[in-house]
C-alpha cells in the first residue's frame, strides 16, 4: 500500500493550509527555544519532497494558488510562495513534505536542528535518508508511540496521519494527552462530508473539535469544498499565544488568497 502522501496528493488543498501553518508555528516556537539543537518530531512522517505529477491533487492547491499569484499580505505565505511556488511553471518539479519544510525554516532562522522522523513504509524511510544524511537526526522505519525516549526530546511535533478515520483518531490521541506540556504540537486532520447531508461535517470532525478543546488545545477549522472525499480541515495545536496569533494570521490569509469562500474558524 502506497502512503498517503505520496506523489499524486502532494501540494493538495491540505497541504497548503498545513505547510503555511507550520512554517508561522515553526518560527514561532524557535524563537521561544532556548537550546542550543531545536528537535522537531514528525510522527507520519511522509517523503521529504514529491514530484508534481500531470494528474496529481496539487493543481487544486499550490496548483490554484500559483494562478493567483504571491501573497503578499502576511509574512509566513509570502515565505511560503518564494520558497515553493516562485518558479514560473510547478508540473514536474518537485514540492517539499513537511520535514523539508522544517528543516528549510531552521536553516533561515539559523537554528542548529534535529528531525526525529518516524514512518512505516519503507519507500518512504529511504526517502527521507537519502534526504537528510546527517549523524544528527533520526529516521525510525515503525509506527511513533508517546513511549518513544526519542519523541520525549522532541520540542516540536507535527502529527500528521494518513487517513484521519475515528480508528485511526484514537491511535492519535495518546499523543495530545500524554506529550509533555512543554513540547509545542501541531496536529492536521481531515474534515469529510456527512455521507447523507452534504457539505455538513460528518461527526468525527465535531468529536475531534471537542476533545481537543476539551484537553486545553487551540482548533482551526478550514473549509475548501462542499462535496468530494475531504471538505476541508481541523489544525489543532498547543502553541505560545504568539505562536497561535501567527498561526492564525497565516491560516486567515491563505484562505483569503485560496479564493475558497469559506471563513477560516479558530476555537
Amino acid at each position: 500500500m502506497r502512503p498517503y502522501d505520496h506523489d499524486e496528493k502532494a501540494g493538495n488543498a491540505g497541504d497548503v493550509v498545513k505547510h503555511v501553518a507550520l512554517i508561522a508555528a515553526l518560527d514561532s516556537a524557535i524563537d521561544q527555544h532556548r537550546g542550543d539543537v531545536f528537535n522537531y518530531a514528525d510522527t507520519f512522517a511522509g517523503q521529504a519532497q514529491h514530484c508534481l505529477l500531470s494528474g496529481g491533487k496539487w493543481k487544486g492547491g499550490i496548483g490554484k494558488l500559483h494562478q493567483r499569484g504571491e501573497l503578499r499580505e502576511n509574512p509566513h505565505t509570502a515565505i511560503y510562495y518564494q520558497w515553493y511556488l516562485s518558479r514560473p511553471n510547478l508540473e514536474g518539479g518537485l514540492y517539499p513534505g513537511s520535514s523539508r519544510i522544517a528543516a528549510d525554516v531552521c536553516t533561515w532562522r539559523k537554528k542548529a536542528y534535529r528531525l526525529l522522523l518516524w514512518d512505516k513504509c519503507e519507500e518512504v524511510v529511504a526517502n527521507l535518508k537519502r534526504e537528510f544524511s546527517g549523524k544528527e537526526h533520526e529516521i525510525y522505519h515503525c509506527a511513533a508511540s508517546t513511549a518513544d525516549p526519542a519523541l520525549q526530546l522532541a520540542d516540536f511535533i507535527l502529527i500528521d496521519p494518513p487517513d484521519g478515520n475515528p480508528k485511526q483518531w484514537k491511535s492519535v490521541l495518546p499523543f495530545l494527552v500524554e506529550c509533555k506540556q512543554k513540547q509545542m504540537i501541531l496536529l492536521w486532520w481531515p474534515i469529510f462530508p456527512h455521507t447523507t447531508a452534504p457539505p455538513s461535517e460528518n461527526r468525527q470532525s465535531q468529536v475531534t473539535t471537542d476533545e481537543a478543546l476539551k484537553r486545553g488545545f487551540s482548533v482551526s477549522k478550514v473549509r475548501w469544498a462542499k462535496g468530494g472525499r475531504t471538505i476541508g480541515c481541523l489544525l489543532i495545536y498547543r502553541l505560545s499565544s504568539r505562536g497561535i496569533t501567527l498561526l492564525r494570521a497565516a491560516i486567515d490569509e491563505v484562505v483569503k488568497g485560496m479564493g475558497w469562500g469559506w471563513e477560516g474558524e479558530h476555537f
